[in-house]
């Protein structure tokens, strides 16, 4: 057989089984796309943020104001769904150790997720039992707003507020007094 002949058939065959992929080849084939970072950030942080917010629940079923609290960036704010809007870890503090004894069953149900930088929101919906004399096992449901931030290695609450569904809002919050004893025990 010809060399010519050799050489049209090897070119047919290459025809045939058409061009190998050449993606290791190229320079820079193995970098991610943008797009695969974004996700990967995405998934990180909301792994992170889902596990501060767990550790809320944790704290805030323990009745632990303090636990609570440290979760806040020192400047973060609060606003529950009965009562003012307070600002600081110490405030904070104050007004959920008398809250905390009275506020059972706590759950967090997310809506909506974003982040971006050092920022990240997460919406949802709430539900929490109330054991006081006031509001005799009333059921509080909601939505929820939580701005968090990163503070080194770890996500904190800049922002936190409960709005409590229209039939479900006390008459009128008990004056808090951190250190009083709760109107009902568990």
């Amino acid at each position: 057989m010809s060399l010519a002949i050799r050489l049209a058939l090897l070119f047919a065959l290459a025809l045939l089984l058409g061009p190998l992929p050449l993606a290791a080849q190229i320079p820079g084939g193995e970098i991610q796309s943008p797009s695969g970072w974004r996700g990967q950030y995405l998934r990180e942080v909301y792994r992170n943020v889902d596990a501060t917010l767990r550790q809320w629940m944790a704290a805030w079923e323990n009745d632990d104001a303090p636990g609570v609290a440290e979760l806040f960036v020192a400047d973060g704010s609060y606003l529950p769904a009965e009562g003012e809007e307070v600002r600081g870890r110490g405030r904070i503090r104050d007004a959920l150790a008398c809250r905390l004894p009275e506020a059972n069953g706590i759950e967090m149900k997310m809506v909506d997720f974003a982040a971006g930088g050092d920022l990240a929101y997460q919406s949802g919906r709430f539900t929490y039992r109330v054991d006081s004399a006031a509001d005799s096992a009333a059921v509080r449901t909601g939505r929820y707003v939580a701005v968090l931030q990163q503070e080194g290695k770890h996500w904190r609450i800049r922002s936190l507020q409960q709005y409590a569904d229209p039939g479900t809002r006390p008459a009128e919050a008990a004056p808090c007094r951190p250190g009083a004893a709760p109107a009902t025990p568990r």
